[in-house]
């Protein structure tokens, strides 16, 4: 056989190799395009969660996801709210504290607590302090002071994917309100988080000033 000939047999056969590549592509992309898109169904991440408005005595405001049992614990006298969210679903719960303190300002709180770390952060528009605890388990707690009062969102992260979402959504909406604000706008208690229908109208004598 001579070389003309085996130059010949090969050329035939990348022609025919190629024929058949390009063969399967075309087929490959034609399947692909005319294959029915697959009925994506939303995420629960993807869902988009109706939220409520807290309007608390204490000069603040909250959205919280509608599905969270809320507890303002009224039978706490010593401190100015203790407002506990929690799910039926989710181990956790968030915590809004508002506090008499006698700090001067965060450093003084940071010096007198003797907590080393913590991360410059926003709570209200206002400069605070967010630090994380493991001592029993794991807590992340914002603090901010103002007007002489410690206000404090703290988070119990037993799950905490679930709860650090919730926490984004409470700490993103925290804002502080006038007295004339509380007294114009009412927070809703369904029956599944108070037991009843009777809405909560912050009292103004009760409010910190």
């Amino acid at each position: 056989m001579g070389k003309k000939t085996v130059v010949t047999i090969l050329v035939i056969l990348l022609i025919a190799l190629g024929l058949i590549y390009s063969i399967y592509i075309r087929g490959y992309l034609f399947q692909k395009v005319v294959s029915p898109i697959p009925d994506i169904q939303p995420t629960s991440e993807q869902v988009e969660v109706e939220m409520n408005t807290w309007v608390d005595q204490s000069e603040f405001k909250v959205n919280y996801p509608k599905n969270l049992k809320i507890n303002p614990h009224d039978e706490d006298k010593e401190n100015y709210a203790h407002l506990e969210f929690t799910s039926e679903d989710h181990p956790g719960n968030i915590i809004i504290w508002v506090k008499d303190t006698q700090f001067l300002d965060l450093n003084d709180w940071m010096i007198k607590m003797k907590i080393d770390k913590a991360i410059d952060s926003n709570l209200g528009g206002i400069p605070s302090k967010k630090t994380i605890s493991s001592m029993g388990s794991q807590k992340l707690t914002n603090t901010v002071i103002r007007n002489g009062y410690l206000y404090q969102i703290e988070t119990n992260l037993k799950d905490a994917p679930y709860w650090q979402d919730v926490y984004n959504k409470i700490a993103a909406s925290f804002e502080f309100v006038s007295p004339e604000t509380q007294t114009s706008q009412k927070n809703p208690q369904s029956d599944s988080s108070s037991g009843g229908n009777e809405d909560f109208v912050a009292d103004e004598e009760e409010t910190i000033e």
